[in-house]
């Protein structure tokens, strides 16, 4: 009798794995619609990276810019963002804040910090904080 047991286990296992092989176009012609949408999309990275040097900002004090970085104090530290080979790091250490940049500048509009920068030709500008 245990004999019998024991084929008939491998039996139900083969037949399992015959039914999820079977399964997996199915599944995959299912998720192929969804496929754009779990893309990376680099604006929205920018974005959230744009709001994470925002509240670094609220929480620095003297802030100093030139077009190619900005000096400030934070948590008792003097940092450094500027753009190097194609990103733009917060330092002393290496904190990447936006990659794959052409360019990258600092200007002042209306009493406040912008950062200007190009990604595959086209051009962006943002607000980072209050020119003090």
């Amino acid at each position: 009798m245990p004999r019998m047991r024991s084929g008939f286990a491998m039996i139900e296992i083969l037949i399992t794995l015959m039914v999820v092989t079977g399964m997996i176009p199915i599944t995959v012609l299912c998720i192929k619609p969804f496929e754009n949408l779990l893309g990376f999309n680099e604006e929205i990275q920018d974005q959230i990276v744009l709001s994470q040097m925002r509240r670094i900002f609220l929480l620095s004090y003297e802030i100093k810019y030139s077009p190619e970085q900005i000096t400030f104090l934070y948590q008792e530290k003097r940092r450094t963002l500027s753009c190097i080979n194609d990103h733009l790091v917060l330092s002393p250490g290496t904190q990447i804040f936006i990659s794959n940049i052409d360019t990258a500048y600092f200007i002042e509009k209306e009493n406040c910090i912008y950062i200007v920068y190009e990604r595959q030709k086209k051009q962006y500008e943002k607000i980072l904080c209050k020119a003090y």
